[in-house]
């Protein structure tokens, strides 16, 4: 199998288990507090990878002890990008905080490159292409109207709530953005997925174990047996799209995972009204499958552009 398609095939597990995974994370923020959630959380995605990486690649620790400036780069990311990824998780529908997140992402890898920020798998959008990234990115715009106005799935929530979950969420794609190009020249010097995934962590796990200590809360009232099947459910729902993710990210390169990733807001809508989480919403179907449509419509126009360049370059040579 050519490796960029496994690399797709990858992205689109992603895609699946993430809609899994923010629905439960919506669930859970109704017993347990933000801290609480990403220090079982990311405790056991790096507990976990790291002992991979022990076990298993040991010989990637002298890569990472190499690459500590990138290291530091993936952990501050992940603990800006996740913490306000779980804010907005608090304030809005799973489906609209994935469609702000992914949304912004192709726009964002234009913005790092402007300011020097990209791998060297990243490819220049043609003049379409770039025309649907920003046709992405107001969609979102039209995403927030919904949301203020009380015709998404949450439908007595109050304006300025709205519109400050949309904010996190987009702000997070940003800063995830980041973080993904970064992880794409880590790999780019050998570092493997499962290296990153189990060091990236390491910071947001610090600060979240510190903010549940300093002061009592409803974590204390879990016992042991909880904490454990909570972990073990996260191995699952968290810990597993994460490596996906990053090892299809591995295969590909940041603007083809970017738009992939962004048709998760249709399975997670799908997921969440099986589940009777949020109420069905038409305006938030309707907004959901243009955004759909038009990051299908992005992916289509970078295939049709890279063909185009490669039968130029094999006609020139």
């Amino acid at each position: 199998m050519e490796q960029r398609t496994a690399g797709m095939i990858l992205l689109l597990g992603f895609v699946a288990a993430q809609a899994v995974r923010d629905v439960y994370l919506r669930h859970l923020f109704g017993q347990l507090g933000l801290f609480e959630v990403a220090l079982i959380a990311f405790g056991t995605a790096m507990l976990s990878f790291g002992l991979g990486v022990l076990l298993f690649a040991r010989h990637q620790v002298r890569l990472l002890r190499t690459a500590w400036r990138q290291v530091i780069a993936v952990n501050v990311t992940t603990l800006v990008a996740w913490l306000s990824y779980f804010g907005s998780l608090r304030l809005l529908e799973p489906a609209a905080v994935n469609l702000a997140f992914s949304g912004i992402a192709p726009v964002a890898v234009a913005g790092w490159g402007l300011l020097g920020l990209s791998s060297a798998a990243r490819s220049r959008p043609g003049r379409t292409e770039a025309l649907l990234h920003w046709g992405l990115l107001f969609v979102i715009g039209l995403l927030a109207v919904i949301v203020s106005t009380g015709r998404s799935g949450i439908p007595h929530l109050d304006p300025a709530t709205g519109l400050a979950g949309i904010a996190l969420a987009a702000f997070s794609g940003v800063i995830i953005t980041a973080e993904t190009i970064i992880s794409k020249r880590m790999n780019e010097v050998g570092i493997s997925a499962l290296s990153i995934v189990g060091v990236r962590f390491s910071l947001v796990t610090t600060v979240a174990a510190v903010m549940v200590a300093r002061e009592p809360t409803s974590f204390a009232g879990l016992p042991a047996e909880a904490i454990a099947q909570q972990c073990l459910v996260f191995l699952l729902v968290l810990v597993g799209p994460i490596y996906l993710g990053q090892a299809g990210l591995k295969l590909t390169n940041p603007l083809i995972s970017s738009v992939i990733n962004a048709i998760g807001p249709v399975a997670t809508l799908g997921l969440q009204a099986v589940t009777g989480l949020v109420a069905f919403s038409p305006a938030m179907l309707i907004v959901t499958t243009l955004y759909a449509m038009i990051s299908l419509a992005a992916v289509v126009a970078n295939i049709v552009s890279r063909n185009a360049e490669l039968s130029l370059r094999r006609h020139m040579g």
